[in-house]
């Protein structure tokens, strides 16, 4: 049971980076949600009949679904294209007893075939967008010669109706519920480890090829390799390519050489490569464990407890492909002096 529930925490802590995008994304979804339901919530069953000056005053806000009547110009004081097509159509609703106006988007993207005249219709009072709110205010001194009053904050839309109370409700259960659970992914370690006994038996001579290597834990960038400088920065890796190098008595470097490929349509159009080192000596170790490393394949593993730069506690976890390389690196390690925390298998 134990193993089951380390290998699923392993697994589910694997889809941090896929549970920060569901978040986002859902989010952005989850926010227009809620506003959508807040609108519902807002407006009555009918539209709210009112007067073209009460928009103008700022007597009615945005997001209200009202009922107007004026007198329609319908010629396009204001159009929106899109790739040379015309997507939509703003027309004058003018209150000619008053001296108010307003500016309505057309229920479709052109007025053709429309007269202009006396109309009433319902719509939503909308937020209007940046650009033509600069053309409303450009246009304001023609308007106040021709004797009318008009705002620039917001538009009606022609039959527009607010969101439906119970689908937007439902939106924001369902989404919600989704941001829950990335969330709780969010929670899961990444890395999942747990001490273990040796599967096999430790050899008696060193391994004539390195182990094969992967390193999850904090490193530090190399300056040069040959002659070894350390330099300041350092990097997350999470199961990197590794190769384990013993320095002397009691002092071991685990060491990556990343790459790192950048593509245009599949083709590689630059290359950089840097080298990382994590350092364990026997003055800054603190622990060395045999374990397993859990996840979608669990993989034998070594633990490093010690104290990396500025004496700050530091983890580091190395994971083989077979129990062999994982007993062969073990064999690497006490050669140069170092401890192990393990129970050796039994034969």
């Amino acid at each position: 049971m134990n193993e089951t529930w380390n290998r699923w925490q392993a697994r589910i802590g694997s889809l941090k980076p896929a549970a920060i995008f569901v978040v986002l994304l859902a989010g952005v979804f989850l926010i227009v949600a809620a506003s959508n339901t807040m609108t519902a919530l807002r407006n009555p069953k009918a539209p709210d009949p009112i007067a073209v000056r009460q928009l103008v005053d700022g007597t009615v806000g945005t997001g209200q679904w009202v009922s107007v009547s004026g007198y329609a110009t319908l010629y396009d004081a204001y159009t929106l294209e899109e790739d040379g097509k015309q997507t939509a159509t703003y027309f004058f609703l003018l209150d000619e007893n008053t001296g108010h106006s307003v500016v309505v988007k057309a229920k479709t993207a052109t007025t053709y075939g429309r007269q202009p005249g006396q109309v009433a219709f319902s719509g939503m009072t909308r937020s209007t967008p940046s650009d033509l709110e600069r053309l409303i205010k450009e246009d304001i001194p023609d308007i106040e010669n021709a004797g009318f009053v008009t705002t620039s904050s917001l538009y009606v839309h022609e039959e527009a109706k607010p969101p439906d109370l119970v689908t937007s409700f439902l939106g924001v259960l369902v989404l919600g519920a989704i941001v829950l659970a990335s969330l709780v992914i969010m929670a899961f370690p990444t890395t999942v480890f747990r001490p273990h006994p040796l599967q096999l038996s430790i050899p008696s001579q060193l391994p004539q090829q390195r182990p094969a290597t992967k390193a999850t834990g904090q490193l530090q960038q190399l300056k040069s390799v040959k002659p070894l400088q350390v330099g300041k920065k350092t990097r997350k890796f999470t199961n990197g390519v590794a190769n384990i190098v013993p320095l002397a008595e009691r002092k071991l470097m685990i060491y990556i050489h990343h790459i790192l490929r950048t593509k245009t349509y599949g083709i590689t159009v630059s290359k950089q490569e840097t080298d990382w080192g994590a350092f364990v000596t026997g003055e800054n170790v603190i622990s060395v464990e045999t374990g397993k490393l859990y996840g979608w394949k669990d993989r034998p593993a070594l633990q490093f407890q010690y104290q990396g730069p500025r004496g700050k506690p530091e983890t580091l976890v190395l994971s083989f492909e077979t129990a062999e390389d994982q007993v062969n690196a073990v064999a690497i390690l006490q050669r140069i002096g170092f401890a192990i925390d393990a129970q050796p298998a039994a034969f």
